[in-house]
């Protein structure tokens, strides 16, 4: 079973990650954490080829999986090292040449994540979870211990690009051990893995502007100390996201999909999951909410009371995330890939216009406070997407008027016969949104 490997894993990572996050707080200065934070934006332009995801529709080939694997692997390398150079020179047209050199590096580590992406896919498919866990330790425990100790040796900024390095070159060289790759392959794709490759890339691409635009409005409209506080403060609440996306990914969607065959067991399986995963995210982000800033404050004094403002605002964001994940889970279970498509348009467009917007008539606690009641709108989109995509599924079966959440939604509705498998693997590129990437590379197998 995967999910003890993986859980195992983020556990490590995350108990790591906690450490680190308090020792940077003594031997960083947000102005140094904005810098990266800046760069780690505009690499994020390459992030949409990056995604695990992609290569996992090499799955839906039973008959060649490596070779379309290999297939896939030379389009992404050729995507993200495109992206990459398109970020180098926005960077430049921009005069961001403070961020340069930082962004040099982490564009060229999006070429061997998409290496180690592949490999992590091929291993899935053969049932080595163990390997994924132990490459996705090591990974995290490198970053750490090498963004500490240049940090002690005075590196300030550059020791979290050095940590990225070590990272994701540690993850790169310890998959390419356990799994030698699918091949050298070729530059012919398929017709169907090019529609479902499209859609996944189209879905990351908005991802990808969802994840680093808040930080790029913060920084144009307000300064790199601002930025450095919402990224140091993004980090804290974002641990949340990367403990509950694993559960998410690797067990309430293959559950949901596993009981439509019967309607007993999907409005079972559906109450349990949603009744579980709200618990732990309650217990996860109200602690958060109420003593988060006031801890902070004793760690680190008035270093980072920017951030601190800005955590309570963020925890209560994370929540509603949360939420439109699961709101997500289920249409992924019932294959409405093109419904989340548009959740997340309209998602990036609603981004766009509170950052910006709030960038420009406030501070950026504004802009925190902004993007916070837009997650609790998409949340609420996402629930009456549910609603509708389950009436036309079944019928007359549809929830009632009375019924307001996602999991009153999910319960009212009975499968019919016929109703199985999705249009395409399971996949989980949306899941990725709700993770930053600006401190740390997304840990989620």
């Amino acid at each position: 079973m995967a999910f003890p490997w993986i859980l195992a894993a983020n556990a490590s990572n995350r108990v790591m990650t906690v450490g680190t996050q308090v020792l940077v707080g003594f031997l960083l200065v947000p102005d140094q954490v904005g810098t990266f934070a800046v760069a780690a934006a505009l690499s994020g332009m390459a992030s949409p080829f990056q995604s695990a995801d992609h290569a996992r529709l090499a799955l839906q080939d039973p008959v060649s999986a490596r070779a379309t694997a290999a297939v896939l692997r030379n389009w992404l390398l050729i995507g993200s090292g495109t992206a990459a150079l398109v970020a180098f020179s926005a960077a430049y047209f921009l005069h961001l040449a403070v961020a340069l050199a930082p962004l040099a590096c982490l564009a060229l580590l999006s070429l061997l994540r998409v290496l180690a992406n592949v490999r992590v896919v091929l291993l899935s498919h053969a049932g080595r979870s163990g390997a994924i866990a132990i490459a996705g330790a090591c990974e995290g425990n490198a970053r750490s211990l090498t963004l500490v100790g240049t940090a002690l040796l005075g590196a300030g900024m550059w020791s979290l690009v050095f940590g990225e390095v070590a990272a994701v070159a540690t993850s790169t060289i310890l998959l390419d051990r356990m799994d030698h790759g699918p091949g050298r392959g070729t530059l012919c794709l398929p017709r169907w893995v090019l529609k479902n490759l499209a859609a996944t890339i189209g879905i990351c691409l908005l991802v990808g502007v969802e994840l680093n635009c808040s930080a790029f409005a913060i920084g144009q409209f307000c300064d790199t100390h601002s930025v450095g506080s919402f990224a140091f403060a993004n980090r804290i609440a974002n641990q949340l996201t990367l403990l509950v996306l694993p559960l998410v990914a690797c067990e309430t969607i293959p559950r949901l999909l596993a009981a439509k065959a019967t309607r007993a067991a999907f409005t079972a399986t559906s109450r349990r999951e949603i009744r579980r995963m709200g618990l732990i995210i309650a217990i996860l982000v109200l602690p958060l909410v109420l003593i988060g800033p006031t801890a902070m404050g004793l760690v680190w004094g008035t270093r980072w009371a920017q951030a601190a403002d800005m955590l309570r605002w963020l925890a209560i964001s994370i929540g509603f995330r949360l939420a439109y994940v699961m709101a997500k889970a289920h249409l992924e279970a019932f294959g409405a890939f093109h419904v989340i498509l548009l959740l997340s348009i309209l998602d990036t467009a609603l981004i766009l216009l509170v950052a910006i917007g709030a960038g420009m008539t406030g501070g950026a606690l504004t802009v925190v406070q902004a993007l916070m009641c837009e997650s609790a709108v998409i949340f609420a989109v996402a629930t009456l997407a549910v609603r509708q995509r389950l009436r036309l599924a079944y019928g007359a079966h549809a929830p009632s008027p009375e019924t307001g959440t996602v999991a009153q939604a999910v319960l009212h509705e009975q499968p019919e016969s016929g109703q199985g498998a999705p249009e395409m693997v399971v996949t989980s590129s949306h899941l990725a949104g709700e993770a930053t990437p600006l401190l740390e590379g997304t840990a989620c197998p």
